[in-house]
């Protein structure tokens, strides 16, 4: 897969899939696949197209943090082995474009689309003003077929990231990985910290985190954790360590049964089950008492007796 994240390029006879794809869930596998099907039946480049930054950030100045990143969505589409991911630059100068001159500029000059798939509430263009009725006038007149996919519903609920995103938010993780079809998981690179670990008796790997990457809230969940390529359980806590007064939110990490020295490398923490909220204790040694707990609770949530 070819990954392209400027506006230099000149496609020629594709499928393309537009939209923001911020944690590649079901409705979005589900475009994905069949811009694959009609790109192989018509012997065609598939193509994803997205947006960095989100364009509600440039527009509205909202912070709104990805479920996953530009890396993480990268790897993950490679896996639909696709021909092209471009994440196109967003600024207000292209936000500006009507949805004519968008069709015109992106869809038929860069892209080369013979065929677009897109979700049936695609809207596109500045403020939003074309729909889906107005982009099939467009596809007609430029001799581009169009096809939509239905959204994936969970019983009356839409699944979207907006849906996963509150899932997170409440700690339930069974049913943001079933919208998602794999476990929420954070991806990060093992930095040195303090230490206090080390001297408690659970030495931590503390993640060097994306930029604004979607977090829990704080507490302490039951993970697994990939390390080159093999998986533990682990005690994670999301918070800023009120115990020791820090004052940034951190991801730490204590492996269970796993003592290898592993700073800079990247790591990969899936999110399992809440345990319990972040607290302050009035010691290291009732910190101590605590975490041995917590990572009894955890053993018994994953059935093991390591």
């Amino acid at each position: 897969m070819k990954y392209i994240n400027n506006e230099n390029f000149n496609l020629k006879n594709t499928v393309v899939s537009i939209g923001i794809f911020d944690g590649i869930h079901q409705g979005h596998q589900k475009l994905i696949l069949q811009n694959k099907k009609s790109a192989i039946e018509n012997n065609l480049s598939s193509v994803a197209l997205t947006f960095s930054p989100h364009p509600r950030t440039v527009i509205f100045d909202e912070n709104i943090p990805s479920i996953l990143t530009s890396l993480e969505k990268r790897r993950i589409f490679s896996e639909f082995s696709l021909d092209y991911f471009i994440e196109y630059p967003f600024n207000m100068e292209f936000s500006k474009l009507n949805p004519d001159d968008f069709f015109d500029t992106i869809i038929i000059k860069k892209l080369g689309c013979k065929i677009i798939v897109v979700g049936e509430g695609y809207r596109f263009g500045a403020k939003q003003r074309g729909d889906i009725k107005y982009l099939k006038k467009l596809c007609d007149n430029a001799g581009i077929i169009l096809e939509t996919a239905a959204h994936v519903n969970d019983g009356n609920v839409k699944i979207s990231s907006s849906s996963i995103r509150e899932l997170i938010a409440k700690s339930d993780f069974e049913t943001a990985e079933r919208y998602l079809t794999r476990p929420y998981f954070i991806t990060g690179v093992v930095l040195k910290g303090k230490q206090l670990g080390n001297t408690i008796g659970f030495p931590t790997a503390n993640l060097i985190l994306p930029q604004n990457k979607l977090l829990p809230t704080n507490g302490v969940f039951a993970t697994k954790v990939i390390i080159d390529g093999k998986e533990y359980i682990g005690a994670t806590n999301v918070g800023n360590n009120p115990t020791v007064d820090g004052k940034f939110i951190t991801v730490e990490t204590f492996v269970i049964n796993f003592n290898e020295e592993i700073y800079d490398k990247e790591i990969k923490v899936l999110f399992n089950k809440k345990i319990r909220e972040e607290m302050k204790f009035p010691s290291l040694d009732e910190l101590k008492k605590q975490i041995n707990n917590d990572v009894s609770d955890i053993k018994t949530y994953f059935g093991r007796s390591c």
